[in-house]
């Protein structure tokens, strides 16, 4: 019995072995489907050539498909003509743009020459005005004063530009002055003005109330500020569009009306007080929230309120370009808002001196006289350095001389790029007006004593400059030094008795 049974096991070993050799041959035949050999190195390079040709007839717009060969020495002949083909256009493109920017830099150079002789240009600068931005700072906003005076006049057959707003151009800071970009055109074609103002408004600051609007009880909105107090109202109550009635449904008629909000910044409460049946309204509009109704609405501020106020005390300076049918003109202004001409007639009472730092902006041209160069321009940045010396070594008693002023603009750049330059200022006269101009200085008017560099080259001097001082605080807390200075100048670069180089520019500095 037992070995019958390992009988059975063996056969059934064995036939299941017999079937599983059956199943990995078939009669020693290899029944799995052929591979193809992997491409060449050559078979890839030619690969790589004709994607390569492919993308350059694309770039150069080539649709035909000729047979260009399959050897690689004909692949790569037809690639090296089309290569070629699409440097010489981009050559060809380059010489273009630089003849075009040329023509731009001939004509600015001729408008830079014509402005330092006539000064047919004026720039007015109607008004700054001031906003608020989220972290409490001050962003200053150049515009047109809102009786329409132009900001750019012209004289001398220049018409002005009226129409000129900021635009979204991004103007890097200078320091501690902050650009803004201006545009103004005839219908979109000229003449048109481009103008950029730098100035040095602060951050906002918080004043009392009672500073501000001479009052610390209630005061009626057309009291506080007229219709122009839409802007500066704020509640949450008032944040409806639409004509919003503060009564509510009347089921409790009330002839007052309190809501809790803030006017220029400061908090506090406002009342509306009616008849019985009278109506107290608000409507936010895009002036701003308009209070009205038949009450009369008042707004009584909370003990200490503070009223945020923007920077009222500022310096400025820029430059502007003009074009018309004539060509381009450029001129350049400085100025203050806010802060008083300093007291030159202190001047004789000072002595030592002051040094202010600031920045400068203007304009250049370079038209090089050398054969195969091409004319440059452009606008630049540049560090502004002054000294003003309150005494006069030449005199019997030094002290008592007003005293002069001297500076350098240096650290150019324009366009990205460093320019190794420097404009030296030469030493002027402090008048009596806190004022100093080099083409009425003596001894020297005629050259005016500013000298262009350009790569450690001096040219001869050649140009002028001019500006005035600000802002004094008299003893005790101050010492009558002038805090502020602007001024502008303009200044030729020659070589070889030809000029090749025009640049006019504005500069704002601050005593150290």
């Amino acid at each position: 019995m037992f070995n019958n049974h390992l009988m059975k096991v063996c056969l059934a070993a064995v036939f299941a072995i017999g079937l599983a050799a059956c199943s990995s041959s078939d009669n020693g035949t290899d029944t799995s489907m052929p591979t193809d050999p992997p491409p060449t190195a050559t078979e890839q390079e030619l690969d790589a050539l004709k994607e390569e040709i492919a993308a350059l007839r694309a770039q150069l717009g080539i649709t035909d498909a000729d047979d260009i060969g399959d050897s690689i020495d004909a692949l790569m002949e037809a690639r090296d003509r089309l290569q070629q083909q699409i440097d010489d256009a981009a050559d060809e493109a380059d010489l273009a743009a630089k003849k075009a920017a040329a023509a731009d830099a001939e004509a600015l150079f001729t408008g830079l020459d014509d402005t330092a002789d006539d000064g047919s240009l004026t720039a007015v600068l109607a008004e700054i005005s001031v906003s608020d931005s989220d972290d409490g700072g001050g962003s200053a906003t150049i515009s047109p004063a809102n009786d329409g005076t132009p900001f750019l006049t012209g004289t001398g057959g220049v018409a002005p530009v009226e129409a000129v707003e900021a635009t979204d151009t991004a103007v890097a800071m200078l320091g501690a002055w902050q650009g803004t970009e201006l545009f103004g055109d005839t219908n979109g074609e000229m003449p048109s003005s481009t103008a950029v103002v730098y100035t040095d408004v602060g951050p906002n600051v918080g004043k009392a109330w009672a500073s501000v609007y001479n009052n610390v009880d209630a005061q009626t909105i057309a009291t506080l500020r007229g219709i122009n107090a839409n802007a500066v109202i704020s509640a949450s109550e008032f944040s409806t569009a639409g004509l919003k009635d503060h009564h509510g449904d009347r089921a409790t008629p009330s002839n007052v009306v309190s809501v809790g909000g803030t006017f220029d910044g400061a908090s506090g409460v406002y009342t509306c007080t009616s008849a019985a049946a009278g109506t107290c309204t608000s409507n936010l509009t895009t002036g701003g929230v308009v209070l009205g109704g038949t009450g009369t609405w008042s707004f009584n501020p909370a003990d200490n309120a503070m009223v945020s106020q923007p920077d009222a005390a500022y310096a400025y300076f820029g430059w502007w370009l003009h074009q018309d049918a004539n060509g381009p003109e450029v001129d350049v202004f400085h100025g203050v808002t806010g802060l008083a001409a300093a007291d030159g007639t202190s001047f004789p009472a000072l002595g030592g001196t002051a040094t202010y730092r600031g920045s400068a902006a203007g304009k250049y041209a370079i038209d090089p006289v050398a054969p195969g160069t091409y004319a440059s321009g452009g606008h630049w940045t540049a560090d502004a350095t002054l000294t003003a010396n309150f005494e006069d070594p030449d005199v019997a008693d030094p002290v008592a001389a007003n005293g002069s002023i001297s500076g350098t603009i240096d650290n150019f750049m324009s366009d990205g790029e460093a320019m190794d330059w420097s404009v030296s200022l030469g030493d002027t006269p402090l008048l009596g007006t806190a004022t100093f101009d080099s083409a009425t200085a003596s001894p020297d008017p005629a050259g005016d004593d500013v000298v262009w560099t350009i790569s450690d080259e001096a040219a001869p001097e050649a140009g002028s400059w001019s500006g005035a001082l600000y802002d004094q605080t008299a003893p005790p807390d101050g010492n009558n030094v002038p805090s502020t200075a602007t001024g502008e100048f303009s200044a030729t670069y020659s070589e070889g008795g030809h000029t090749i180089g025009h640049m006019t520019g504005a500069f704002g500095a601050h005593v150290e």
